[in-house]
């Protein structure tokens, strides 16, 4: 991988991925193959408050593709985001990976991310 720095912690049966820098489409998709490989669980909390995220929407789409690919059971993922661009672009990933195996939400707040997640 390249300079793209994260974290993974599993708590309470949820895995938990925190970006500390800016990822490219490249890099997420490699993250997401080592997510499926090492960490199969159906809950999942993406932490995107402390980094820059911009991809391209056709990134975002492929990425969404991807995903549905390698996770084949169902799932539920949160996304903590700050409120803005990155919050937008979740939406639209949003939109290319919910299907009926897999619930997709973002959230402002991780109290609120966790209790839904837990729920």
């Amino acid at each position: 991988m390249s300079a793209f720095q994260y974290e993974i912690l599993v708590q309470n049966g949820i895995v938990i991925i925190r970006f500390y820098s800016k990822a490219t489409a490249k890099d997420i998709i490699e993250l997401l193959e080592l997510i499926a490989e090492k960490y199969p669980t159906e809950k999942r909390l993406w932490d995107l408050t402390q980094c820059d995220f911009n991809v391209s929407y056709k990134e975002l789409s492929a990425i969404a593709e991807h995903s549905k690919g390698i996770f084949e059971g169902p799932c539920k993922i949160a996304f903590l985001t700050p409120q803005g661009f990155t919050y937008g672009q979740i939406n639209q990933f949003r939109i290319h990976r919910e299907d009926d195996r897999c619930q997709v939400m973002q959230f402002l707040a991780l109290d609120d991310a966790m209790a839904w997640l837990n729920n």
